[in-house]
């Protein structure tokens, strides 16, 4: 669909609802942005894909994207090849028929990756006081489910809980705020389990 000299590509859609995900304010601004999108208009689709990959008006880009790609293809031991990510590509269209072509395309960036593996250090912190990990149960981009894995990987880690929605916790309730900014200011250490509700 035209756009000025742009096309709303499914590549720009696709943007535009990643960056809609990760806060419940998004959902609405994603809700509006698909219906005017629907009615002929993709101005605020192309607002949203911007924002999320941080395209300026005169279609430059911040070296956010740079970072991100060279820090992840460092880290990853398994990059796999084009050929696997092409594979992947119809498999998950087939079994994730919303996101999962553009997500398996996405591989492509470490298949053709040049620099080698440079991981980061892990292991305990031995000596070191709790460390508190904060995870958020609806959080769309880092799943919840690493949470108490990492905090295990620092052997010192203590899990805090937030039982919301979108992308990182800190400072969505007044109950995160208070546990965080106690550990940080009064280094007071979060009890153990603590789950904060949404709101």
């Amino acid at each position: 669909m035209p756009g000025g000299d742009r096309q709303a590509t499914a590549g720009w859609i696709f943007w535009a609802v990643v960056s809609s995900l990760y806060t419940q304010s998004g959902w609405e601004e994603l809700a509006k942005a698909l219906a005017q999108l629907a009615a002929g208009n993709p101005k605020e689709i192309f607002k949203l894909a911007d924002r999320y990959v941080e395209r300026d008006p005169s279609g430059g880009y911040a070296p956010m994207y740079d970072a991100f790609f060279a820090i992840n293809c460092a880290d990853e031991g398994n990059r796999g090849s084009a050929a696997q990510a092409r594979a992947l590509q119809a498999q998950w269209r087939a079994k994730y028929p919303l996101f999962g072509a553009p997500l398996a395309t996405g591989l492509l960036t470490c298949a053709a990756w040049p620099g080698a593996r440079d991981p980061y250090p892990t292991g305990k912190a031995e000596g070191a006081p709790p460390i508190v990990v904060v995870g958020t149960t609806g959080d769309p981009a880092t799943p919840y489910e690493q949470t108490a894995k990492l905090a295990d990987m620092l052997g010192v880690g203590r899990v805090l809980t937030w039982e919301g929605e979108g992308h990182t916790a800190y400072p969505s309730s007044d109950c995160i705020t208070k546990a965080v900014d106690s550990y940080l200011v009064d280094l007071t250490v979060p009890e153990e389990g603590l789950r904060c509700p949404a709101r």
